[in-house]
């Protein structure tokens, strides 16, 4: 028997990275596999899935299973065939299926919906962009993104949100790094002013400086950082020239 080819509007896929991002925010991580019931039409051997709602799923700590509530599966269904009398039950997406071992509720999904013929996995990350489709028997289907333009640029920028949360770190970890280095040298100077005579110019630009640090932070805080990291050293060099003329004067003496 031929396999059929899964069709899957890119407003699905809207909708999944939608709830990856939700979880994301609210969780910080992914803490669990994410499930989309897929409803659509199947045309001969053409499947076109075009609604998606989601499955919440729970980990069992007696058993150490995934697992789902039937009367929350059949009350979604029940919901989305009374807007869409049309459609029916075809399929389900699973986001980082690979969290768990999804296989045993996959199969008790399958047994409590007759109606399911395949499954999609999914990853939203643009550098790891990856959508599979497999029938009942964990055979590889072919499957198809159909979407506008428009659509289909909103599915790659959604996509990347993992990555900008990776790029945001590190860029995190720049800025900390800077600030780090600020930090130690301020503390230099300040040492160095409690060692020697306090020039007026040198205090004010350092207490100007210190409160400038103080501030929240604005929406470029890499430049601010930089800047600032541009006046220590102009300081550090009035600190050096101050430091000379003093020891020109001891000698001069």
């Amino acid at each position: 028997m031929e396999d059929p080819e899964v069709l899957i509007r890119g407003t699905v896929l809207l909708d999944a990275n939608h709830h990856f991002e939700t979880q994301i925010n609210a969780c910080g991580k992914i803490t669990l596999p994410i499930c989309l019931l897929l409803f659509g039409c199947a045309h001969g051997l053409k499947i076109e899935v075009s609604e998606s709602v989601s499955l919440p799923i729970k980990y069992d700590q007696e058993t150490t299973l995934l697992v789902f509530d039937d009367e929350s599966l059949r009350e979604r269904v029940y919901l989305v065939q009374a807007v869409h009398p049309n459609l029916s039950l075809l399929g389900v997406l699973l986001i980082n299926h690979d969290i768990y071992s999804f296989d045993d509720c996959l199969m008790e999904l399958f047994r409590v919906a007759p109606s399911l013929q395949f499954y999609l996995t999914y990853m939203p990350s643009e550098s790891e962009f990856e959508l599979k489709c497999f029938s009942k028997r964990a055979v590889r289907l072919s499957c198809q993104i159909l979407t506008s333009d428009n659509v289909g640029m909103e599915i790659i920028n959604a996509s990347m949100f993992k990555d900008t949360l990776r790029d945001s770190d590190n860029q995190f970890n720049k800025q900390l790094d800077t600030t780090k280095k600020l930090i130690t040298k301020i503390d230099s100077m300040v040492a160095y002013l409690q060692r020697e005579q306090i020039s007026d110019q040198i205090l004010r630009k350092l207490r100007l400086l210190v409160s400038q640090l103080k501030k929240p932070a604005t929406s470029d805080i890499e430049q601010v950082l930089m800047d600032k990291e541009v006046e220590l050293q102009t300081l550090n060099l009035l600190c050096e020239q101050w430091e000379t003329a003093q020891i020109i004067k001891t000698v001069d003496k």
